[in-house]
């Protein structure tokens, strides 16, 4: 009862087998990865004189940015498409009513946005002078 294993082929094919699964692995979490939505957490903004600087913080993987300024009707002050950038700055010099600002965030090859939030009313003081 001798039996021959051959235990360098039975390797070769283990370790096949494995990285397989490796490579397999590895689609599925890049699978997920690109098909999780974007999500805003949260929008500081801070005005430095006549300068509105607005950060996003996300939870997102290749996210692309669009920054609006809004009048309380929803129509569109400025707008600004910053691709990967999390942060812009405003030039509010000539804007003299209440505005918001309305941040929508995509992951990259996403087709449309995936959400959008809307900051509270700002420049509120000059719009009632």
């Amino acid at each position: 009862m001798n039996d021959h294993i051959d235990w360098k082929a039975r390797y070769i094919d283990l370790e096949e087998q494995m990285l397989d699964m490796m490579k397999m692995t590895a689609r599925l979490v890049d699978k997920e990865v690109h098909n999780q939505s974007a999500k805003i957490t949260g929008i500081n903004t801070m005005m430095i004189d006549e300068q509105l600087e607005v950060i996003v913080k996300s939870k997102s993987s290749d996210a692309q940015y669009l920054f609006e300024l809004i009048t309380l009707e929803e129509e569109v002050l400025i707008k600004k498409f910053t691709h990967f950038k999390n942060s812009y700055k405003f030039n509010t010099q000539l804007i003299n009513e209440p505005f918001r600002v309305r941040v929508s965030i995509k992951n990259q090859g996403h087709g449309g946005y995936d959400d959008i939030n809307v900051t509270k009313v700002l420049n509120q003081e000059e719009g009632i002078v």
